[in-house]
Order: C-alpha cells, then sequence, then structure tokens
C-alpha cells in the first residue's frame, strides 16, 4: 500500500484576494489571453461555482487558482501559445503566489469537491508515484470505481473537472496517477506505474470489491488497453478516447517529414494488437472527427479490431483531439453505455456537461 501525503482540504490563504471578477479581468488584461485559452478557464471556474459554498472559495482563493492553472494547462496545449509562470505572476502579484508556486499550482480533488487522499505508491523498479483516491463518502463499497489515466499533456491535477464528473455526478469513486516524471519515462516504466496503480486498488479495502472502469484519453487509452488485456478478470469496462493504434503509426500523421523514420521510435505502445487479447470487457469507444493528432482512423480501426463481446463506438463531429471532452452529449453516452452495462439506473438523471 502507498503512504498517504496528506487529504481532504487545503491550507488556508493569509493573502486577502481581489474579487474574482476583478481577478479574472485583470489577468486577461495583463496577459491579453486568446478567446479560446479564456473559456477554458471560465468553463473550470464556472464548475467550481456551482460545487462549492460561497466562503469556501473567497477565503481560499480556490476558485482563483483553479482559473490560473486552468489557462497555464489550456494555452499549453490548445492554442499552443504558452504563458509563462513569469508572466502570470507579474500580473497576479508576487506577494500573492510566486513563480515557484505558480508553477506548481495544480487543483485538488478537493477545489472540486471531492474526498480524497493523496498517496506516495513504490514500484517493483524503486519509483515513487503519486496517486489521488477520490473514494464516495457513502456507499464507496457498492459503487464503481474509475482508473482514471490522463493524456501525455498536463497531469492529474489538470483532469479533476472530468474526474469531478464521474464523482458528483456518476456517483462513482475515482482514483488518478500521476505516471513517473524523472528524465524520459519509458514505455515499461509506465506499465509499471499502471499496475502498481491497480495493484494498490486491489488492495484497498474499500474499492477492492467494487466493479473496476478504466477511463483512457489518447496516451492514457493505449496505458488502459495494455493493463486490462494484461488483468482482464480485474475489470467490468473501459472507456477510450481518442486513442492510437500505436505511436510509430501516428508520426506520420502529427510530423509527415518523419514519416520514414518512425521505426526508430523506441515507444511503441501496440495498441492495435494488445486490444485484440481482450475479449469479455465491455469497450466504448469516444472519438474526435477532427482530431488533428490521432487520426481519427485510428479509433475506427482500433474498435474493428477488438474482438469483446460488447463494445460501442460514438464519433463527435466536431471534436478535435483535446476538447471532445467538451462536446455536446459525451458524458450522456457514457452515461448510457454503463447504464447498459447495468452499472446503475439512473432514469431521468440529467448530465451537466463540462
Amino acid at each position: 500500500m502507498g503512504s498517504i501525503l496528506h487529504s481532504s482540504q487545503p491550507q488556508r490563504q493569509s493573502q486577502q484576494l481581489p474579487d474574482l471578477p476583478d481577478f479574472i479581468t485583470k489577468i486577461i488584461h495583463d496577459l491579453n489571453l486568446p478567446v479560446l485559452i479564456v473559456v477554458v478557464g471560465l468553463i473550470y471556474v464556472h464548475r467550481l461555482k456551482k460545487q462549492l459554498p460561497e466562503n469556501y472559495k473567497t477565503e481560499y482563493g480556490t476558485a482563483h487558482r483553479v482559473f490560473i492553472s486552468s489557462i497555464l494547462v489550456a494555452s499549453k496545449y490548445v492554442d499552443d501559445v504558452p504563458i509563462t509562470a513569469r508572466k502570470m505572476s507579474e500580473s497576479v502579484g508576487k506577494d500573492v503566489w510566486s513563480i515557484k508556486e505558480i508553477i506548481r499550482m495544480v487543483p485538488k480533488p478537493s477545489d472540486f469537491g471531492m474526498e480524497y487522499t493523496e498517496e506516495i505508491l513504490s514500484t517493483k523498479d524503486d519509483v515513487n508515484i503519486r496517486a489521488y483516491i477520490c473514494k464516495l463518502p457513502q456507499d464507496a463499497r457498492n459503487r464503481p470505481t474509475i482508473l482514471f489515466f490522463h493524456a501525455n499533456a498536463g497531469n492529474m491535477g489538470h483532469r479533476l473537472p472530468i474526474a469531478q464528473i464521474f464523482y458528483v455526478q456518476f456517483k462513482c469513486n475515482v482514483c488518478l496517477i500521476s505516471y513517473r516524471g524523472e528524465g524520459r519515462p519509458s514505455e515499461k516504466g509506465i506499465r509499471i506505474d499502471a499496475q502498481t496503480f491497480l495493484d494498490h486498488v486491489m488492495k484497498d479495502d474499500d474499492l477492492k470489491n467494487t466493479k473496476l472502469i478504466t477511463f483512457g484519453q489518447s496516451l492514457g487509452g493505449a496505458i488502459s488497453i495494455d493493463l486490462v488485456s494484461r488483468n482482464e478478470d480485474k475489470f467490468s469496462a473501459m472507456i477510450l478516447e481518442n486513442t492510437f493504434l500505436s505511436i510509430p503509426k501516428v508520426i506520420p500523421y502529427v510530423m509527415p517529414q518523419l514519416k520514414y523514420l518512425s521505426f526508430l521510435c523506441h515507444q511503441i505502445w501496440p495498441s492495435e494488437t494488445s486490444i485484440q487479447q481482450i475479449v469479455h470487457t465491455p469497450i466504448l469507444f469516444l472519438s474526435g472527427a477532427r482530431d488533428e493528432i490521432v487520426p481519427p482512423s485510428h479509433m475506427t480501426d482500433l474498435f474493428e479490431l477488438s474482438q469483446t463481446k460488447v463494445k460501442e463506438f460514438k464519433r463527435f463531429d466536431n471534436g478535435f483531439h483535446n476538447d471532445t471532452t467538451l462536446q455536446p452529449g459525451y458524458f450522456e453516452t457514457i452515461s448510457e453505455f454503463l447504464k447498459k452495462e447495468n452499472f446503475w439506473d439512473d432514469e431521468g438523471k440529467e448530465w451537466v456537461e463540462i
């Protein structure tokens, strides 16, 4: 079992923060933020405001931190115009948050109304990895558990708005992992991380007998496929979003000038082979038809290659690689899939999109 770092609530802010609208307006003006990045930040804050009491948001600066972290992430891989921590600190005020604090600023599950423990897991090759274990305060042992494997960009903290949907609306336990980050993480190393993560969940008294569902985005989908193919007896369903056949087969699409050198790539993640070893686990495929990083045909091919008895494919016509989650009907599709597989019966439930 991993050791618990800390849980539940963040530390109290001693610095009095400006009103949130004034705070956001100043950052937008100072940094001349593109519209799409602003929208991403506001969406995160809007979701937060619906979950937390007013005094918590104001006194602890939670909404302020969520806006900053979402802006930093969105600028990194939505518009490809990175906003530096230095510029953000200059706008916010170094007496409020230093550059180092902003660089390390990642939302916590409690910022989104989720109870959690942050745990350190030790792998068999002596690497320490972090995990958020978010258990429902009531009925955790009788509800499904989501094992969340995020994409390459960002980290597990940046996926909390999605995790919140599973936790708050779907009433699922949610476990997230932060892959090893020192040096150049290898395929072998991340496979060990994922197995360590699963083993940890399987030893948890509250979670070990729950129905396990993997949710994987992009690289996280490849990790999910690999993990389930090696541990199929432990899983009840798998959800994949914008995942590739293999990394070498993505290279010609993203970098055409290197298409003849893709054989030199040492990170393979052969999902096209691994998925054929999964024969009993229901799989939901979620594909952005306008994906500019992973060819949408990869998801179609994975669906066709899959040998499992129950599988569904949903295409989102306006979905790009990083915003398929934001498309209308995304979470309704997941809900309907899981209801068909008897994970719950929530007739009449209205799911709120991110």
